[in-house]
């Protein structure tokens, strides 16, 4: 660099003199919010339900089964297990069967296990009308083993309020719905899965708070089924993220207080205030996505 000008005597000195800015990191860190999960489990031994159907006098034709208002196509009556097990799996109301067939005497007959876990079902029920052969032919259908599963009734009851009593089958839904109506819980989000015997319910509470939640405590009293237990596990303990306010210390001096949540602008206000630092000498920008 060079210095021009006049009237500068032979002993003037140039100095230059670069000056930083002071940066300072203010950070409020904690985990991110979790959302408390805890799961409501009712069990029992399972008993699978069996049904036996069999043909008699037949000799020719079809028939048909008919099980929660909806009809099979079909069946010949000389058919095998596997078109027996199709026909039945195209009902809504099967999911999972199993078929095998035994012919003795003349009869053919299949023997159905409903693997579906719904304990007892009702009696398929057989339409003979399209089946020929000596004498009248006819199709029987008697219960083998009556499926078993958890029933009844049972509540819960979060930090004292109890729920309407709900089915031991009770849709995610409906258990939504009942935890929905104790207000103290916030809201929930349920799903329901599935187990041995039974069902179990994941509860998502839809709010983040900063003490821990009690448990669910579930009354399961009003249960029936074999070796029948309900449970609630804690699946994920809540935590909520950083909340309140904080001050500030410039020069000895304090802020006035600072939301937890505060803007650039606002701590640059807040700090700007004091009389220890310079004006307009503060700039303050809020990083966004850290955890806190």
């Amino acid at each position: 660099l060079s210095l021009t000008g006049t009237g500068f005597t032979d002993d003037t000195r140039v100095v230059l003199q670069a000056t930083t800015p002071e940066v300072h990191r203010i950070g409020l860190y904690t985990a991110r919010e979790v959302l408390e999960v805890q799961r409501v489990t009712i069990s029992s031994q399972l008993i699978l339900e069996e049904q036996a159907i069999t043909l008699h006098n037949a000799t020719t034709g079809s028939f048909t089964l008919t099980a929660g208002g909806e009809t099979t196509a079909p069946i010949p009556f000389d058919t095998n297990e596997f078109v027996v097990q199709a026909r039945l799996k195209a009902l809504a109301a099967f999911t999972d069967i199993r078929v095998t067939r035994d012919v003795t005497g003349g009869m053919s007959s299949w023997v159905v296990t409903f693997r579906d876990g719904n304990g007892d079902v009702a009696l398929l029920v057989a339409d003979a009308s399209q089946l020929t052969g000596d004498g009248a032919p006819s199709v029987d259908v008697v219960e083998l083993v009556a499926g078993r599963t958890a029933s009844g009734m049972f509540t819960l009851t979060y930090d004292g309020e109890t729920s309407e009593p709900l089915d031991a089958s009770a849709t995610a839904e409906a258990v939504e719905s009942a935890l929905d109506g104790v207000t103290s819980t916030g809201g929930v989000s349920v799903t329901r899965e599935r187990v041995s015997g039974g069902f179990s319910w994941v509860v998502e509470f839809d709010t983040a708070v900063h003490e821990p939640r009690p448990a669910l405590i579930g009354d399961w009293s009003g249960l029936s089924g074999v070796s029948v237990a309900g449970s609630v596990s804690v699946e994920a303990h809540g935590t909520q993220p950083v909340r309140g306010s904080f001050s500030l210390i410039v020069g000895g001096q304090r802020t006035s207080t600072i939301p937890h949540d505060a803007s650039g602008t606002q701590l640059r206000d807040a700090i700007q205030a004091l009389s220890s630092v310079l004006p307009g000498s503060v700039l303050a920008r809020r990083v966004e996505d850290q955890p806190g």
